[in-house]
């Protein structure tokens, strides 16, 4: 099993625009995780006031239903996938960024 790191970034519309791409490319769903913390994880959840570089607000409910899971560290450790390639953006996904991952 092998993780591909499409994205790592602090915009919740940035990543949502690298799943909406991934999916139009014909990445299953069930392949895409969402790697961040827990207070990135609960704003995307929760869709607290998203807005987009040009300002406009934006829903993360596309986000949530295009992805597999939005997971912690701990929680992706859980799901048995390997670690290794997480390991050099700990320290970001612990300040908040986000990872848009592909598991293949």
């Amino acid at each position: 099993m092998k993780i591909r790191i499409e994205t790592c970034t602090t915009s919740i519309a940035t990543s949502l625009n690298t799943v909406r791409k991934l999916r139009e490319d014909g990445i299953p769903k069930e392949h895409i995780y969402i790697v961040t913390n827990i207070a990135s994880k609960d704003t995307i959840l929760n869709n607290y006031d998203l807005r987009n570089e040009d300002g406009s607000i934006f829903s993360s409910h596309s986000l949530i239903e295009n992805v597999k899971d939005i997971l912690t560290v701990p929680e992706f450790k859980k799901t048995g996938h390997p670690l290794d390639t997480l390991q050099k953006y700990q320290e970001r996904i612990e300040f908040g960024s986000i990872i848009v991952a592909v598991v293949e």
